[in-house]
């Protein structure tokens, strides 16, 4: 974990000057407990949002896993909050095949 922990490190520095990149690689370190962090969902949750409202597409499409799958903060699948934030990365990344194919998946 020592490179995975170091860059968890360098992510969590640049997280405090809010850097919407840095913000969602904290939120998927978090998610799945990369780099030695203990998995907490709440938290990731929390910082994915963050860099969301930053207008960060791929922050949007990782809050659309969460929910679609319920691996999210309530544990709960929530189609309708998937298909918000699917939507949402698709308004900031309209080329995105992953995003073109869930709001599609999502909407039949």
């Amino acid at each position: 974990a020592g490179r995975m922990a170091e860059a968890y490190e360098a992510y969590k520095r640049s997280s405090e000057k809010k850097y919407f990149k840095s913000l969602t690689s904290l939120g998927l370190f978090l998610l799945q407990g990369l780099g030695g962090q203990e998995v907490n969902k709440g938290l990731a949750q929390a910082y994915l949002e963050e860099a969301a409202a930053d207008g960060h597409g791929r922050a949007m499409f990782n809050l659309g896993r969460m929910m679609e799958k319920g691996d999210n903060e309530t544990q709960t699948v929530d189609i309708g909050k998937a298909l918000f934030w699917y939507e949402k990365a698709l308004e900031a990344n309209p080329e995105d095949v992953h995003c073109i194919k869930k709001v599609k998946d999502l909407k039949k």
